[in-house]
């Protein structure tokens, strides 16, 4: 009997060059592939984050004066027009002392998903989901915070179609 050992010691050179060839080329592919499906989710990760940023500071811009002038049914309209946006779960305006003023919350979604208190400003994940509280501002002086809660759907969504292209290539 032969062990696999001779066996490959008894194939011609060109035989082994093929399978060192196809091999290389197989690793190749894989770690291009890795690389790509990494760099696709940091980079959709990035662009997500930067869009809802930019949705929060101008949902937060447009509901200042409401806040200002404590007129919650202008600051609920606006927040109301973020359904458009699927992934956005709910919004919130936040006097500066913290109290909610004003509020969006998704349909089918459990109206105590928003925070009675609101922490600090920035960007973070919070259970699965992105949240971002931004300062409201009037001049120079602060007179609230507006919270915005998102999903990761689309990040996810846009992952599963790159794995899937992945997997044919």
């Amino acid at each position: 009997m032969t062990t696999s050992g001779s066996r490959l010691r008894n194939l011609p050179i060109r035989s082994k060059l093929r399978a060192v060839i196809l091999i290389i080329s197989g690793l190749a592919v894989t770690a291009s592939c890795a690389l790509f499906l990494v760099y696709q989710y940091v980079s959709s990760r990035s662009a997500l984050t930067r869009q809802l940023q930019i949705m929060a500071e101008v949902v937060g811009d447009q509901t200042t004066a409401a806040l200002e002038f404590e007129q919650a049914a202008p600051a609920e309209t606006i927040l109301n027009a973020l359904k458009a946006e699927r992934q956005i779960r709910a919004a919130a305006v936040y006097t500066k002392a913290g109290r909610l003023f004003a509020s969006y919350v998704r349909s089918g979604e459990a109206a105590g998903g928003l925070p009675e208190r609101v922490g600090p400003d920035g960007q973070r994940l919070e259970e699965g989901d992105f949240v971002i509280l931004h300062p409201m501002r009037s001049g120079d002086e602060r007179i609230g915070t507006f919270y915005l809660r998102s999903d990761l759907s689309g990040l996810s969504e846009r992952l599963r179609v790159n794995v899937v292209m992945v997997a044919l290539v």
